[in-house]
């Protein structure tokens, strides 16, 4: 299942017509498939997003904060390991939505939600606890 990947890859698709004066364009938004959390995956300026929350948010939230210079730089989809793997187990690995880097020089882990799953809270309990970080969560619904 192809998630998106992001940060500066993520604008690999962008062509020079989609930046005008160093700012991004509101792209054209394209529906994909329900995934097994009944998110719609869809589209964005040429980004692939796991769900309509995660896309409003980088829509409304982050690309105008990234066009006006507050956002630096950001990731998207950054793996976080919990455990190793070993003898054929696969490894436990959390995934926030957003890495986002700030002018002031602060960074900031956020995951975007409709509802918390007993899986995710397993995972932010993990990650909190493993790495000195706070992960921010920002709620749709």
């Amino acid at each position: 299942m192809g998630r998106g990947r992001g940060g500066f890859g993520a604008f690999r698709n962008l062509k020079p017509s989609d930046v005008v004066n160093g700012k991004i364009k509101v792209g054209v938004l394209q529906e994909t498939k329900e995934s097994r959390e009944h998110n719609i995956r869809c589209e964005f300026d040429g980004l692939k997003f796991d769900s309509k929350l995660e896309r409003d948010y980088y829509k409304n939230n982050l690309q105008p904060r990234f066009n006006r210079g507050e956002v630096k730089w950001f990731l998207r989809q950054v793996p976080f390991a919990c455990s190793g793997g070993r003898d054929g187990v696969r490894p436990i690995v959390y995934r926030c939505d957003f890495l986002e880097f700030w002018k002031d020089g602060s960074v900031h882990i956020v995951d975007v939600k409709g509802r918390r799953t007993e899986m995710y809270k397993l995972k932010k309990k993990l990650v909190e606890s493993l790495y000195p970080i706070r992960i921010e969560e920002k709620f749709g619904r």
